[in-house]
């Protein structure tokens, strides 16, 4: 091949544009976040801790893992057909780290300021079955578990 075909624009733009696109891809496609229901983990987990804070047992039930939402009811003396038992919600400006550990697991830890003061909680969100489910962890698992990892941060309003 020689050196001169190059130097022709109708080679090598064609060429550039191709490289820039091939390296673009991982921008525009990003990553397959979302659950069967257009469900990110972080979402899953606001929607969570909203039904947790309503005492709303359907909710409960859809959201968490079998075993812990069994155990939610237990402790909070809810049915788990039944729905919202009262209006709290998380207030708007929440503040969420998201550590991912593979595709189909995070952690998460729920930071958000209410009438009592600073409150938030430790989750583990895995897909289950193409939906997302959420489990409470505790904070010295947690801190084991994301050693090493660099959050994402998300903010909420």
């Amino acid at each position: 091949m020689k050196w001169e075909v190059l130097k022709n624009p109708k080679v090598w733009v064609p060429a550039l544009l191709f490289l820039v696109f091939l390296s673009s891809i991982p921008l525009w496609v990003g990553e397959d976040r979302e659950d069967k229901h257009g469900r990110e983990p972080h979402e899953v987990a606001v929607m969570f801790e909203n039904a947790y804070l309503q005492l709303n047992g359907s909710s409960i039930r859809d959201l968490a893992t079998p075993a812990y939402a069994k155990k939610l009811a237990d402790i909070l003396d809810i049915s788990l057909t039944q729905g919202s038992q009262n209006n709290r919600k998380i207030p708007e400006d929440w503040v969420i780290e998201e550590y991912r550990l593979d595709s189909d697991h995070y952690l998460i830890h729920l930071i958000y300021v209410d009438d009592l003061g600073q409150s938030g909680s430790y989750l583990r969100v895995k897909r289950v079955n193409d939906e997302w489910r959420v489990e409470s962890i505790r904070p010295i698992q947690f801190d084991i578990e994301i050693k090493g990892l660099e959050p994402r941060i998300i903010r909420g309003g």
